[in-house]
């Protein structure tokens, strides 16, 4: 079980100094394994599982940077914030098979919205089965607001040219797979 306690945990505004960030990387790839088979018993398909976790992640980065954390406490930590989101998942996946399409809020055009929606599925596939690099650069560059590209490379310890890279070779494999779908 990892703890990171004390003034890295509970700093605003922790630099990349702190064992605390220094700590996700092995933490993820310490916990993950566990985080992912929860999910699984909480009957996610694996695949969905995998996005799950991923997502756990990202939040507890976030809200960690935030200083939202006063202690972390890996893996229950996780798997709690992975089991919230599967809750959330599956109960949207339950009430879409439950109930037939509605017209969104709004009068907008329902087919508009269908694809849309196939775009998004199909870009998140798209990253997916990206490299955890390009999907850690995508996460950071479209966070909210959006940090600029060298303070992403900063973070993720790359050089500049190499996120703008990752960038290109990701948003063109969104274009290419979404440009096969139409």
């Amino acid at each position: 079980m990892l703890a990171i306690t004390g003034a890295a945990a509970t700093s605003r505004r922790p630099t990349l100094a702190t064992d605390a960030l220094m700590d996700w990387e092995a933490a993820v790839r310490a916990c993950n394994a566990r985080v992912v088979a929860s999910l699984v018993a909480f009957s996610v398909p694996l695949d969905q599982a995998e996005e799950l976790a991923s997502q756990t992640w990202a939040r507890l980065i976030e809200k960690e940077r935030a200083g939202e954390l006063r202690e972390i406490t890996l893996p229950g930590l996780a798997i709690k914030q992975a089991r919230f989101l599967a809750h959330a998942w599956l109960r949207s996946n339950r009430l879409r098979g439950a109930f037939p399409e509605q017209e969104p809020a709004g009068g907008a055009d329902p087919e508009r919205a269908l694809i849309a929606r196939r775009d998004v599925e199909i870009a998140l596939e798209v990253l997916s089965r990206s490299s955890a690099s390009a999907r850690a650069v995508f996460l950071h560059l479209y966070d909210d607001p959006p940090p600029s590209h060298q303070v992403v490379a900063d973070r993720l310890g790359l050089s500049l040219q190499r996120v703008r890279q990752i960038l290109c070779e990701v948003r063109r494999a969104i274009r290419v797979a979404l440009e096969g779908q139409r």
